[in-house]
């Protein structure tokens, strides 16, 4: 439709019914330039709010132009957007060779280095100076990334710049290009996206499952790495968390730090990960939520009473109604205590399932944070 009635957005669903055809005004039809070979057709692969430099960044993917980075200055809405003036057009020097200009992912560090990603050339970074000067720098192959096919990258609060490649992880900092391999990497080689939340946790959608990195470990440490993946999957592990995911190709990854909700767009469909333990501890212990109620064990099964919207570094003590200590659940143990959510296996401290009862649990951090309520526990 684009061919044949350029300057048209054409926004449709999976129904043709749905369908929306949304005319912008004349002034906007030439902020982009067509793709090589077809100038009807531009192709928007990315863009970035940049709050420091006051400006938009937009990735227009192979221009005939050959000027793939678009940067609107000095208005984020109204009609200035559409003013010229109001508008840079950067090509890469000649020393940053990037073929056919093929670019598809654009991050800012907490430098305010513009990094951007490539379909076989890398990636670029842009640093505009206060002189008016611009610096640039290109990584690949030769410089110890994992593959030149880097369409994925994201910058984290550290300062690291993680690039996500068709044959796994990298990352930048300080000069340094960084390698993961074995059992400190995603759970899928081809990166497809990388999302860094408020907390710092880094998450990669990958062709395997999803995979994160928490904040708080190193990321060579194992147990900093969690990954998630369908019920059918093959994988297995102690990190290892089989979930509602229709797919094992994850192609994009988005966090609600508001509800601790993960978004995953798959292969097969989205899905959500509920009541996300790795996300935004609360700052208070008002919204703690536990259940199920009542609480059902036997020796048969594994089952779990859960904790949620825990603050950080929570510790959950479970009490008989006299006072009497029946386990200890500490943060340092990641098999009781994950981030934001606590889980009890129905066992006392030396590991034998608790009576039937009504027990309470008592939750303290180290704010002087607390809160306690009942469970019933019945024993099959």
């Amino acid at each position: 439709n684009t061919l044949t009635e350029p300057g048209l957005l054409w926004i449709s669903s999976a129904s043709e019914d749905d369908s929306l055809v949304v005319e912008p005004p004349d002034s906007a039809r030439n902020i982009l330039s067509g793709v090589i070979g077809h100038p009807t057709v531009a192709v928007v692969t990315d863009f970035l709010l940049d709050p420091l430099n006051n400006s938009i960044w937009i990735l227009n993917l192979t221009p005939a132009n050959r000027k793939p980075l678009i940067q609107i200055h000095q208005t984020f809405f109204g009609p200035g957007i559409y003013d010229p003036a109001n508008r840079t057009y950067w090509a890469f020097p000649a020393n940053i060779r990037v073929e056919q200009d093929a670019i598809y992912s654009i991050a800012q560090d907490i430098f305010g280095i513009n990094w951007i990603g490539t379909a076989s050339s890398g990636v670029v970074a842009m640093q505009l100076k206060e002189n008016g000067d611009t610096g640039w720098l290109q990584l690949n192959e030769n410089d110890d990334l994992k593959n030149n096919f880097a369409w994925e990258v994201a910058a984290d609060q550290d300062g690291y710049v993680w690039i996500g490649t068709s044959a796994g992880l990298s990352a930048y900092f300080n000069g340094l290009v960084y390698d993961f391999r074995e059992d400190y990497q995603p759970i899928g080689l081809n990166i497809q996206d990388i999302f860094v939340d408020s907390q710092n946790n880094k998450w990669f959608a990958t062709d395997k499952g999803l995979s994160l990195l928490k904040a708080t470990g190193s990321p060579w440490d194992k147990n900093s790495w969690v990954h998630f993946v369908p019920v059918q999957s093959e994988f297995f592990g102690d990190n290892i968390y089989h979930s509602n995911l229709p797919s094992e190709n994850v192609i994009g990854v988005y966090v609600d730090d508001h509800t601790g909700d993960v978004y995953c767009g798959t292969a097969s469909g989205l899905a959500i990960l509920r009541n996300n333990p790795f996300t935004t501890p609360r700052t208070k212990l008002d919204r703690v939520k536990a259940g199920p109620v009542p609480f059902v064990v036997n020796e048969s099964r594994t089952a779990y009473f859960y904790l949620r919207n825990l603050t950080a570094n929570s510790q959950v003590k479970i009490l008989t109604p006299s006072g009497r200590l029946v386990r200890v659940l500490d943060s340092s143990d990641r098999t009781e205590v994950l981030g934001s959510m606590a889980q009890w296996d129905g066992r006392n401290d030396e590991g034998r399932l608790v009576a039937s009862g009504v027990y309470i649990y008592l939750v303290t951090d180290e704010e002087g944070n607390a809160t306690q309520g009942k469970l019933v526990v019945i024993r099959e």
